[in-house]
């Protein structure tokens, strides 16, 4: 019994210590609502973001914790 859990934990250590989010949305204008194409996503701290598409959709892969803040930013 002892030797089972052990191997569970093992096997679930790795799991929680590098697990990673995904994260998606839709960026909109404030103020209009209107989608934004082209905008930059990108986490506050670290290497990780994404443009928007033609409908202001983004998908971040690899945002490290639920807690990051995300950086939008938009010219136009």
């Amino acid at each position: 019994m002892k030797r089972e859990a052990l191997l569970i934990w093992l096997l679930l250590i790795p799991q929680l210590l590098f697990s990673q989010i995904t994260v998606t949305g839709i960026v909109k204008d404030e103020d209009s609502g209107e989608t934004l194409p082209f905008a930059n996503v990108a986490v506050k701290g670290s290497r990780s973001g994404s443009a928007t598409n033609l409908d202001g959709h983004f998908t971040l892969l690899t945002v490290p914790t639920d807690t990051s803040t995300l950086v939008i930013s938009y010219v136009g």
